[in-house]
């Protein structure tokens, strides 16, 4: 997404990995910032529907996660 004129960069927000993945497609972002742990489609999942999407391939994605090495 552009920046507005006040050059605050705009944010769009998903509830889960499907959602992600229809926002990627109807929002156009300039990148991603992919949860790993998301419901109904994991983040992975959703990061792997994208790069074999033609129109979302070129999106940067950034994967984050609250994971750690240790299991809880």
């Amino acid at each position: 997404m552009p920046s507005g004129p006040s050059g605050v960069i705009g944010t769009v927000t998903a509830s889960n990995g499907d959602e992600a993945i229809s926002k990627a497609h109807s929002d156009s972002p300039d990148v991603i910032a992919m949860d790993l742990s998301l419901p109904v489609v994991d983040g992975l999942t959703a990061t792997r529907r994208l790069k074999a999407s033609p129109h979302t391939k070129d999106i940067p994605i950034i994967m984050i996660s609250s994971r750690t090495a240790e299991k809880h």
